[in-house]
């Protein structure tokens, strides 16, 4: 499908959509949160319990999705989301782990839910705080067939323009150890790196490298 910039729209995440919100999420990085939320069989449904969940930091309230019109019309108003962001600005709070927790148990029960809880505290032990009066991007995805169109970029400068106007004076996030596309897309977009941190060898063996902190300032 041909389309240009102009015709992408940006717009806040349905409930209703969540099974495609849960799709686009899981572009965003596959392996991660396959090892994360129980292997292939449970993660689809685990991340779509958690887009329709009103708390967790997939929630649809904290999410934005790009969309394309239909059949090459640019006035149909039938669209298909192709896109989403996640963003966080200063002063929101998700219950990541209380959401979590519950959400595999629901899914794969609690002996399951127990073995995998190590492997989210290793994960945050990557991860690093989000400073006061920074806004955080969870998600940023597009899917496979739409990519290198702008789409992403656009989702970036929605994201730039909200968390303006929310008060945040930057925006961080964190990529991958291994992702150099995501690395030059977030550096194209002005982004920097700002810290590094290496996984626990147990999340290595399961191809987790690490994550790379990368921020940039609004004002």
């Amino acid at each position: 499908m041909n389309f240009n910039s102009q015709t992408i729209s940006i717009r806040p995440a349905l409930k209703a959509e969540a099974d495609i919100l849960a799709q686009l999420t899981l572009y965003s990085g596959s392996n991660l949160m396959t090892t994360m939320f129980g292997g292939e069989k449970n993660v689809s449904r685990v991340i779509e319990k958690l887009c329709k969940s009103d708390s967790s930091v997939f929630s649809h309230r904290f999410s934005y999705v790009a969309t394309i019109p239909q059949n090459n019309d640019a006035e149909n108003e039938a669209s298909q989301p192709v896109g989403i962001v996640t963003v966080h600005f200063s002063g929101q709070d998700a219950e990541l782990e209380d959401t979590v927790s519950m959400a595999l148990l629901d899914q794969i029960g609690a002996f399951h839910s127990l073995m995998l809880w190590p492997l989210t505290v290793m994960f945050h032990m990557c991860s690093l705080p989000i400073a006061q009066g920074e806004s955080y991007v969870g998600v940023l995805a597009v899917h496979p067939d739409y990519r290198s169109r702008g789409i992403g970029a656009k989702l970036i400068e929605s994201v730039e323009k909200d968390a303006y106007l929310a008060g945040d004076s930057a925006i961080c996030l964190d990529v991958e150890i291994d992702n150099d596309r995501g690395l030059r897309f977030y550096e194209r977009c002005g982004f920097q790196t700002v810290a590094v941190r290496h996984a626990p060898f147990f999340l290595q063996c399961r191809r987790i490298r690490g994550l790379r902190r990368m921020k940039k300032t609004l004002r």
